[in-house]
């Protein structure tokens, strides 16, 4: 008997892959299950001579997929859905070779890196009367990054563990809505999303020779959310919708209801015009809740507990012209105006709207909500749906961020690169006996990262890295830029489908700035550069 099943199984840079999904039965022909296996090898690429740019350290990870979908006899369905992954990596720079291409090591330190995650819920849809749909979504998850750092002076003998972290998060998700079409005119839209935490944030730095307790907690919290949202037909071409958002944060007793707004109106079949307002706002990174002060007499108090949601007053203007069935643009004004934003009660340059900008988990305390920050700019889309085997896609984005902390003055955010422009264009060849040659190009420019400059003669003299806070990202890394070629050839036959892949990153094999740091061997500041060019080569087999 013919299985009734697919499989599929791929070797390249990011790994071997394998995969399985088919239906149950004949007899529930719409019903089919899915799993998919990655396993790292970047081992054996390393073993080549492929450079990560890792240096002698080699990335591990392992991840499994898993899907299964049961859909009602009359209506409605039940799926499940898990996803789960581990990785693992050693960035030793006491084995650095000056050689090779090593972005992630820091001077004088080994650090040891792992990371865990896991994700798994259910979703059930079904209908309620003639017009009516509920969906309800459940979910279980975790994550955590154990992280031990230390440091070494080979000259002296010595190291010594800098650093440890061990922090865990577990979360449950409750996301509920009703949809109903009220009449030919009126769409409503009700729902609420409860998330519950809970957590262990356990970590703690080395400084003048003791050990300073960043963060030492474990608890939970509670944050819940509300909306409703409709959207009326005036006419045939002119929709208005509106909605409210409301959240609560059990931790603080931090609330907000905010309003939404938007219309949409077609003058032609081929146009579309749209403006939108609305306020929104977001709970602070969890562990910015946590960061605790020592205070006198020993011991610690979290000053940061009570720190208010970011608000955010927005607008959008936009215009979309279709100039034929497989052919569009696209123009989006918008302006971003953020208030209780996170920033230091004494005045300094430190706003939470830099967040996110490296690796690091920042322990700052003492915060109040009294930050304000601003993004505005326009983005213009050109795109061509594929026809006849070509498609393109071409991106311009303009745009300013800036943020205001608690000295009163301006300043860029480590996001304000001003401008980023993307293409990219593909072709596809048919040959003969069943053979498809393609080809794809990508290409991206983009402003230079924002950067706080290191004030040298102060490292050098004190041996530990120091920045010029007065600049706070004040200057501007080169302009990023990279092209990228990618071609295949694929053979489709009645059983079976192979593809051999050759993906060639950097193909100009520019070198763009990754980061600046300071070298405590040669006192003095040193410029890190990202990879060069890059062959992968790649092969899928289904079945």
């Amino acid at each position: 008997m013919m299985k009734n099943w697919k499989d599929w199984g791929q070797v390249g840079f990011n790994g071997f892959e394998l995969g399985l999904e088919g239906p149950f039965s004949k007899a529930l022909p719409k019903a089919s299950w899915l799993v998919n296996y990655r396993y790292s090898t970047l081992g054996f690429f390393k073993l080549l001579g492929i450079n990560f740019g890792t240096g002698a350290s080699v990335p591990q990870y392992q991840d499994i997929t898993m899907h299964v979908y049961l859909p009602f006899k009359k209506s409605g369905s039940l799926s499940f859905f898990a996803i789960a992954g581990k990785s693992y990596i050693e960035l030793l720079e006491s084995l650095k070779d000056t050689n090779t291409i090593d972005l992630y090591t820091r001077e004088g330190q080994d650090i040891y890196y792992g990371s865990h995650t896991y994700v798994g819920g259910a979703v059930l849809s079904l209908k309620a009367g003639s017009h009516s749909s509920v969906r309800i979504h459940g979910a279980l998850s975790g994550f955590g990054n154990p992280i031990k750092s230390y440091r070494f002076d080979k000259k002296a003998g010595t190291r010594e563990l800098s650093y440890a972290n061990r922090s865990d998060q577990q979360n449950a998700h409750v996301n509920a809505y009703i949809l109903s079409r009220v009449n030919r005119r009126l769409t409503v839209k009700s729902g609420m999303i409860a998330q519950y935490m809970s957590f262990i944030l356990a970590d703690s730095t080395l400084r003048k020779g003791k050990y300073y307790r960043l963060r030492d907690l474990q608890g939970n919290m509670l944050l819940a959310q509300a909306y409703s949202q409709l959207k009326y037909s005036l006419t045939n071409n002119l929709w208005l919708t509106g909605g409210v958002h409301a959240q609560y944060l059990w931790l603080n007793n931090t609330y907000s209801v905010l309003p939404r707004a938007g219309m949409k109106w077609m003058p032609h079949t081929n146009w579309q015009l749209g403006i939108g307002y609305g306020l929104m706002s977001q709970s602070q990174p969890m562990f910015l809740y946590f960061n605790q002060t020592p205070v006198s007499g020993g011991g610690y108090v979290n000053f940061n507990r009570d720190l208010l949601f970011n608000r955010s007053r927005q607008w959008v203007l936009s215009a979309d012209y279709h100039v034929n069935e497989y052919t569009r643009m696209k123009m989006e004004l918008y302006h971003q105006y953020h208030t209780q934003i996170p920033v230091e009660l004494r005045q300094s340059q430190f706003s939470a709207l830099n967040l996110g900008a490296d690796f690091g988990s920042p322990a700052n305390d003492s915060l109040v909500s009294r930050g304000e920050g601003r993004n505005y700019g326009i983005e213009l889309t050109a795109e061509r749906f594929i026809q006849k085997g070509f498609y393109y896609l071409g991106t311009l984005s303009l745009y300013r961020s800036q943020y205001l902390p608690s000295d009163g003055k301006w300043y860029s955010t480590a996001f304000d690169g001003n401008y980023i422009v993307n293409a990219l264009a593909g072709k596809e060849f048919i040959l003969r006996g069943n053979f498809t040659f393609w080809t794809d190009f990508r290409l991206c420019f983009s402003g230079g990262k924002k950067f706080t400059p290191i004030d040298e003669q102060a490292s050098s003299a004190r041996q530990e890295r120091v920045f010029i806070s007065a600049q706070n990202f004040a200057r501007q890394y080169p302009m990023y830029a990279r092209a990228d070629l990618k071609f295949g050839l694929r053979k489709n036959r009645r059983r079976i489908s192979q593809e051999w892949i050759i993906d060639i990153q950097n193909v100009s094999n520019r070198r763009n700035v990754f980061m600046q740091d300071f070298s405590f061997r040669s006192n003095s500041i040193v410029t890190q550069f990202q990879m060069g060019i890059l062959v992968i080569p790649q092969y899928r087999v289904y079945f």
